[in-house]
């Protein structure tokens, strides 16, 4: 029992009912990742012992982004 309250703690819990459920894009961002890297003057990128190419004007970019199971593609932020 609450000892505010007197409610059990399931009963407690659902006094606060209804949840609201997240939505599929709030899901997805909620599980991306990011890492900081820097884009080497080669215009290639090292994460997780892979090496990606990316276009020359990223050239000093330092975020990474994306889902963590789909490394296909990458995001990379300039900063």
């Amino acid at each position: 029992m609450h000892s505010e309250t007197g409610q059990g703690s399931l009963e407690w819990w659902m006094a606060g009912a209804p949840f609201p459920s997240p939505t599929s894009a709030q899901l997805a961002e909620a599980f991306k990742w990011s890492e900081v890297r820097q884009v080497t003057k080669t215009a290639t990128v090292r994460l997780f012992s892979n090496s990606y190419c990316v276009d020359a004007s990223l050239v000093r970019g330092r975020g990474i982004g994306g889902q963590p199971l789909a490394l296909r593609r990458i995001l990379i932020a300039v900063s």
